[in-house]
């Protein structure tokens, strides 16, 4: 019973930001129409080589993260496509506005910043920003959780860049505000890998039924 439970459950490794706000819209139409199949949802902050060895190993059937993590897929066997695509964005509280005006990387005091962790994926991403901002910017704390940082920026702490579908019901309520300035938007995309040589009818089926955003 163990066995054929297994071969119905498919297990996606992902990050915690994607584990709320993504995979669960990705794994929705599939569970709704495949009532004998399941999922596990495993968010980690592992490296991202501990991601592909659980493909390898078969400890994980689909891995989802953000784009680039993986140079030249096909030389380690993994099918690759891209399900989603979004920007990081820099936000701040209403009540930081409130409490100082607006947001100004040119002004003669230097923006509070809350920043991801070094070697973090989304610190990949966002690096080449937070550098042309160095001398303008003061980080006031890191964490390598965007959830961590959502909620500092909630008590008005500081500028957060966040992915916009994490903070898409605070900017509709105008909880937090966005700055404008599209320079500083980074467009990003969302990618799913599996083995090429992946033996699991369920996650096959899972994984075919995502779009390919080219």
């Amino acid at each position: 019973m163990a066995a054929q439970t297994s071969r119905r459950q498919v297990k996606i490794v992902t990050l915690h930001t994607l584990a709320m706000h993504i995979v669960p819209e990705l794994v929705g139409e599939f569970l709704r129409a495949e009532t004998s199949s399941s999922v596990e949802i495993v968010p980690s902050i592992a490296g991202i080589e501990a991601y592909f060895d659980a493909l390898d190993s078969g400890a994980a059937h689909i891995v989802v993260a953000y784009a680039k993590q993986i140079l030249h897929p096909a030389a380690r066997n993994l099918v690759e496509k891209t399900v989603a695509r979004d920007h990081f964005v820099p936000v701040v509280a209403r009540s930081y506005v409130d409490a100082g005006g607006a947001v100004d990387f040119n002004g003669s005091r230097k923006v509070p910043v809350l920043a991801y962790s070094p070697f973090n994926f989304s610190h990949t991403i966002m690096n080449p920003i937070l550098q042309k901002l160095e001398h303008r910017i003061a980080v006031r704390a890191e964490s390598t959780l965007g959830e961590s940082l959502k909620a500092l920026v909630q008590q008005g702490l500081g500028v957060g860049w966040l992915p916009r579908y994490s903070v898409q019901s605070e900017l509709e309520s105008g909880a937090m505000l966005i700055l404008q300035d599209k320079a500083f938007h980074i467009p990003f995309e969302i990618c799913a890998w599996r083995r090429e040589n992946l033996e699991h009818a369920a996650a096959l089926r899972l994984y075919e039924s995502w779009s390919h955003r080219p």
